[in-house]
């Protein structure tokens, strides 16, 4: 394999860009199809994608022990990620993220401190402890 300089690779990225961008109505039109035609395999595709993003995301805070934080509970499909300080709901409404695009934007921003993994049940628990619940307008 010859190895690109710099100046090539970045001028090689920046055709393809462009590129990209020309062909772009092209390139939707051709995807359409050929995920009409393969429906099946895109759709096991698409749970093999958002299963690994859920599983990398989970195993990042939980330093690698895919548990829950309090329970110990290790069963993923149970597990999610929680807000330490409770602000979840304010922050997706921010974010305007939520499940699957949440743990994208986890990853692409570099795993930002203030979160935790918790199962459904231990998370359900802390909020009620602590009066997370949407909407609460308490003491």
């Amino acid at each position: 394999m010859i190895k690109l300089s710099l100046y090539e690779e970045l001028k090689k990225k920046e055709y393809k860009r462009n590129w990209n961008h020309l062909h772009q109505e092209d390139r939707r039109e051709y995807m359409r199809n050929w995920r009409r035609k393969n429906s099946n395999l895109h759709r096991i595709q698409i749970r093999k994608y958002v299963k690994a993003t859920k599983e990398k995301v989970i195993g990042y805070y939980s330093k690698g022990n895919n548990e829950c934080k309090n329970c110990k509970n290790k069963d993923i499909r149970v597990l999610t990620i929680d807000h330490v300080n409770g602000n979840g709901a304010e922050e997706r409404r921010k974010l305007k993220r939520s499940g699957h695009s949440f743990y994208v934007w986890l990853i692409k921003s570099g795993f930002p401190e203030g979160y935790q993994v918790l199962c459904l049940n231990c998370q359900r628990i802390k909020e009620i402890e602590n009066h997370e619940w949407y909407g609460y307008k308490g003491d």
